[in-house]
């Protein structure tokens, strides 16, 4: 015998205001208490600080979508296609909500081609202006490598492997290369005060 189901009633809106300044307040709670509960002492990495951390992570998120519409991930999301040179679509600009929007990216647009133009126009072997438009952070992070070093290196290693280095001693050669400043631009370098 099958038990009919209660009907169920929709809230009042003032439950439903009631509800949204209840876990809009309680969100603000969290936002503030669960960083500063995984700051007070014993300040250990454990499940519980993780926890705490997603807590407040969520209610970020909830605030955020709140007030914009959009939660973290639509913004990373968002960002990491911006990054990837896809900014604007044809299809999204139609979408914009204003026209000073659309007049925007269509400006943005035409920097990019104008951009791609003038690369094209300097070609790919002008050195020089590659090395100003690199970042900071590559420059620090890839040092004096030039293009094609993944190729030289995989070159290297198939023929260590062909002597018949194992893959430890390949890698206890590269540390030893990089302990002892042994590069290909490193090897004339001049001993510094307290070097040996």
């Amino acid at each position: 015998m099958a038990h009919p189901t209660p009907p169920q009633r929709q809230p009042l809106p003032e439950e439903t205001n009631q509800y949204a300044t209840l876990t809009h307040n309680f969100s603000i709670f969290l936002l503030v208490a669960c960083p500063t509960l995984a700051l007070l002492p014993p300040r250990k990495l454990d499940f519980y600080t993780i926890g705490l951390i997603g807590s407040a992570g969520l209610s970020a998120n909830y605030l955020l979508k709140e007030r914009t519409g959009k939660g973290v991930w639509q913004y990373v999301s968002r960002s990491r296609t911006a990054a990837g040179g896809e900014i604007i679509s044809a299809e999204s600009s139609t979408n914009l909500p204003t026209e000073r929007a659309r007049e925007f990216q269509r400006r943005l647009r035409e920097e990019r081609a104008a951009r791609e133009a003038h690369d094209k126009a300097l070609g790919v072997g002008n050195l020089e202006e590659t090395e100003k438009q690199k970042g900071i952070l590559e420059r620090v992070w890839m040092g004096d490598e030039k293009e094609g070093w993944k190729e030289r290196r995989m070159m290297e290693e198939r023929e260590a492997f062909e002597e018949g280095k194992s893959l430890w001693d390949i890698m206890i050669d590269q540390i030893w290369e990089v302990w002892n400043w042994k590069g290909p631009n490193k090897a004339s370098r001049e001993p510094v005060d307290g070097d040996e």
